[in-house]
């Protein structure tokens, strides 16, 4: 407690004891009259001075946002030292918060070569890239200039506006429409497809510029942004292997590319994020496209996931037929649990404990729980750069090899051709990864399970830095899996 509202509480206390006592039984009304007015001469103004004095302690404890004429923190990114800091910032906490556990490294058994010991099985995981999750024009890691040159293009009122007014709107609202009847068509029942649903105001150009990208209009709820920048780390090892080439030979070292900073808000990529019909005509990734597709089917399917006793999250109890009123206008589906099968099948849409994963940003807009979030905007942010990856940077059969998956095998990575050589953004293990948050103070720091900061963990809904809503920077730990020859 701070010693102004320790002062407070004792005048307050003092005061009231004063107009207490002068209305006891014994106190004449000479002495009532005297306490009243000495409250009202001497108590009160000296209250008041001390909250005058206190003025500027209790404004500089109070949470700090931003109010009407002012800008968010990295409102239009961020100038050149601060972009130093923020990397700075990162590099430290992979360095020294649970550096030997994110990294994990471990001999795990030996290698063969025609049933003959050849080397050691090793496993690690690195640190290979940064999703940061913000709100429109609001960045840790992109220059001042990125945002000023989009400020003065057109881009916006001619690429974004009308997806979300024209397209997207009536997208999303025709979408719940179409579900609402089509399982009321299941169970017999009536409804008028083509009735109003809701409305929403999505007229963004003439909302304010600050609040434009940050209200609760479709497709832009708060904080919906995410960006994917290399980490200190995976810089630093990419340059020091063109000082000395022969790092990159040495089996089981960490593959050199890096992402080039990416951001769902660019002008390239702006319309893609936004519109979920575009994944199929633009990405090569069948995963990405199986994963849109199951959502199309069913939108509803990462409940069921979440709901299934091996996930643990959503006790089917909430659910239960007998507790519901409606029953015959219930999804039954969630009357069922999720089979094995299943599971595996929308394991690439769903994360446990998360919901739906998919690159787009209209999707999953957790304003109760930033932390959660903050961990879907990285799902997404994987999804959309390693689509843009196997699809414009990829000349070889990367990252399989008829049914073998050769992402955990850092030799691979090492070993391919075109701009796949320097450039790659790194796919997500759900289950092998790890994810570390760097930024804000109050999210946890230790290296943990993708799903893992989830509804359940501890305080997740509190981890909120005053003045940063929504801000939050995660590393992304990717594991490899090698083997380390004896000669």
């Amino acid at each position: 407690m701070s010693q102004f509202i320790k002062d407070f509480i004792c005048y307050l206390i003092v005061g009231l004891l004063h107009v207490a006592l002068a209305t006891v039984t014994f106190a004449s009304p000479e002495s009532k009259s005297t306490y009243i007015q000495d409250t009202k001469t001497n108590y009160l103004p000296r209250a008041s001075n001390l909250a005058k004095s206190k003025e500027g302690i209790v404004k500089s404890q109070l949470p700090t946002g931003w109010g009407e004429g002012e800008d968010p923190l990295f409102y239009e990114g961020n100038d050149a030292a601060g972009m130093t800091a923020a990397y700075m910032q990162d590099a430290i906490v992979n360095l020294t918060e649970d550096f030997w556990g994110c990294l994990d490294l471990e001999i795990v058994g030996l290698c063969y070569d025609d049933g003959v010991p050849d080397g050691f099985k090793i496993e690690y995981r690195w640190p290979v890239q940064t999703v940061h999750t913000h709100g429109f024009f609001q960045n840790r890691y992109f220059p001042t200039q990125y945002y000023t040159s989009l400020g003065s293009s057109d881009y916006m009122a001619e690429n974004y506006y009308p997806i979300v007014k024209d397209f997207l709107a009536a997208f999303v609202i025709g979408r719940g429409a179409n579900v609402s009847w089509s399982q009321a068509m299941l169970h017999g029942q009536t409804i008028n497809q083509g009735g109003s649903v809701g409305s929403v105001d999505v007229d963004l150009e003439i909302a304010d510029k600050r609040q434009r990208y940050a209200t609760g209009s479709i497709g832009t709820a708060g904080h919906l942004e995410y960006s994917i920048v290399p980490t200190v780390a995976q810089l630093a090892w990419a340059a020091i292997t063109k000082i000395y080439p022969i790092l990159e030979y040495i089996p089981c070292t960490p593959p050199t590319q890096f992402p080039i900073p990416l951001t769902s808000e660019d002008p390239a990529w702006i319309a893609f994020t936004r519109n979920p019909t575009l994944h199929t005509l633009l990405f090569k990734e069948t995963d990405l496209q199986n994963d849109m597709m199951l959502w199309w089917d069913d939108p509803t399917a990462c409940v069921r996931y979440n709901m299934n006793p091996k996930q643990g999250n959503i006790p089917y109890d909430m659910y239960n037929p007998a507790t519901i009123s409606f029953e015959t206008l219930a999804n039954p589906p969630l009357f069922s649990p999720m089979s094995d099968g299943d599971l595996k099948k929308y394991g690439g849409m769903c994360t446990k404990n998360w919901g739906a994963s998919l690159p787009i940003t209209t999707i999953e807009s957790l304003h109760h729980n930033d932390i959660v979030h903050a961990g879907i905007n990285f799902l997404k942010a994987l999804k959309l750069g390693w689509g843009i990856y196997l699809t414009f940077l990829r000349q070889d059969d990367f990252p399989k090899s008829g049914n073998k998956l050769k992402i955990w095998d850092p030799e691979a990575w090492k070993n391919q051709s075109g701009a796949a050589k320097y450039v790659a953004y790194y796919p997500v293990d759900k289950e092998k990864d790890r994810l570390q948050f760097t930024y804000n103070d109050k999210a946890p720091k230790k290296c943990m399970k993708v799903g893992e900061p989830a509804p359940k963990f501890e305080n997740a809904d509190q981890m909120r830095m005053e003045g940063a809503h929504g801000l939050y920077s995660i590393t992304h730990w990717k594991y490899f899996k090698c083997c380390m020859g004896f000669f």
